[in-house]
């Protein structure tokens, strides 16, 4: 369904995405993910208010031409080298032992060895 490209599978797919893409899916689907709807016109009025600030401020760097690309989606750079640096990450939040300044360095190393 999802690789087709003529008939039967085309219309599934462009059903799928009409309703993924529907006002009452984004709504539900965001509330419950702990995310804000990729839709701008979904009403944020059951949302709390750490997502209302969220939308707002991507409006304002949407508006501002400032968006940057998702570290965590592997959009700023690729799965490879984000999953390096979570590695590291991850390892100094749970290690009380690493210090900041091993960890930096480890993150560097991480990232060339990654590349």
């Amino acid at each position: 369904m999802m690789f087709g490209q003529e008939g039967e599978d085309s219309r599934a797919q462009q059903d799928l995405a009409r309703l993924l893409m529907s006002e009452r899916f984004q709504e539900e689907f965001n509330l419950q993910k702990g995310s804000i709807p990729v839709r701008q016109d979904v009403p944020l009025s059951r949302y709390d208010d750490c997502a209302r600030l969220s939308n707002r401020d991507l409006k304002a760097s949407a508006a501002n031409h400032k968006l940057l690309p998702s570290f965590a989606h592997a959009m700023a750079m690729q799965p490879q080298v984000s999953g390096a640096v979570f590695d590291v990450v991850t390892h100094y939040f749970n290690d009380d032992a690493i210090s900041a300044e091993v960890a930096a360095r480890a993150m560097a190393t991480a990232i060339k060895a990654a590349q």
